[in-house]
């Protein structure tokens, strides 16, 4: 054996060379958006779901003109990502010792109906204008309920104050910072969508959606990661979980409407051009609707229905205080959905 043949494919250094420029620039961008800061010095997880949730849609719209499944299957496979692998870690890691900390702990409920919407539309293995409107509805009464939560109590400070701007920098550093995190997330993307392209070409047996399930999408979710246990260890586990349910109901109720808008357009600008357009052409079902792959219905909508009703009994508050045993049950679900792709894939 030559010494080449141990070192690893290229394929597989460039993604992670992606998920590395996922990871910074999701830091770089929560530093930039986050402005302010509590009176108790902890800082809203807002900006953060907003930054570790750009990576996941900018692969989903790179992938979605030649390659719609594998579109489809990032929005899926990085809301499991979300949902499993990330409450798991924050709850393994640090478990709460009592009932989880959080302001938005009412829209949790809300990933319940969002998973079931995306069950039934399951049965039509495809997606339409029709599932869009509903699930662009539903995004919009979890909003209502995100932004009506009531707030959560600070911790006693000896020394209250008002907000702050934090760190005291320059408006010419943020942009800077901004511009980086926005390059840095699109050249990521591209990284990743060629290498599961040489991967494809490479193996025959592996397919861009398996790609897209087991190894783009925890990609993204590696910054989501290192910030729920930078919560944790500050106790705040139920930040952890808002920012993972909230870059879930992004995929769910943002991201996928608007790919399913998108397809629509570009199939009528592929049949009649501008002219489609203004017509209003791409009201009409394209030739080729958008794919629901099936084992992305099989294995993921049914994977979120499931969490989602954990969260449901999460957001209660008192009922059922997750620990390390719900962290553990967790992380070998995402564990079984990660084999349980391999094996649709052989």
């Amino acid at each position: 054996m030559d010494w080449h043949e141990l070192l690893p494919n290229l394929s597989v250094l460039m993604l992670a060379g992606a998920a590395f420029a996922f990871y910074v620039a999701s830091r770089l961008g929560v530093w930039a958006l986050q402005s302010r800061i509590d009176p108790a010095g902890q800082q809203d997880v807002g900006p953060a779901t907003l930054a570790q949730w750009l990576p996941v849609a900018t692969v989903a719209t790179l992938a979605l003109r030649d390659a719609p499944e594998v579109s489809v299957s990032i929005i899926f496979a990085s809301s499991v990502a979300c949902l499993t692998l990330v409450p798991g870690t924050s709850f393994f890691a640090a478990p709460p010792v009592e009932a989880l900390d959080s302001r938005h702990r009412r829209a949790w409920g809300m990933l319940l109906p969002a998973a079931v919407l995306t069950l039934l539309a399951g049965f039509a293995a495809q997606f339409t204008l029709m599932h869009a409107a509903v699930m662009a509805l539903q995004g919009i009464a979890a909003l209502t309920l995100w932004m009506t939560s009531a707030p959560r109590e600070l911790p006693t400070n000896p020394h209250p104050s008002a907000p702050q701007v934090s760190p005291s920098v320059g408006a010419g550093f943020r942009l800077l910072a901004l511009a980086v995190w926005l390059a840095l997330t699109f050249i990521g993307a591209w990284v990743a969508m060629r290498a599961a392209n040489r991967m494809t070409h490479e193996v025959n047996r592996l397919t861009g959606a398996m790609i897209a399930a087991v190894m783009i999408a925890p990609a993204a979710a590696l910054p989501m990661i290192g910030s729920s246990l930078d919560w944790a260890r500050q106790g705040r586990t139920g930040s952890a979980v808002s920012c993972a349910t909230g870059c879930a109901l992004l995929n769910l109720c943002v991201l996928l409407p608007v790919m399913i808008l998108n397809w629509q357009l570009i199939g009528a600008w592929q049949r009649s051009g501008p002219q489609s357009l203004v017509h209003g052409e791409w009201l009409a079902t394209p030739e080729r609707p958008l794919p629901f792959p099936m084992a992305v219905w099989r294995i993921d909508t049914v994977l979120l229905v499931v969490v989602g009703a954990m969260l449901l009994v999460f957001s209660t508050g008192r009922r059922w205080i997750p620990g390390r045993f719900e962290g553990f049950v967790l992380l070998v679900m995402y564990a079984a959905y990660m084999w349980a792709n391999g094996y649709v894939g052989r």
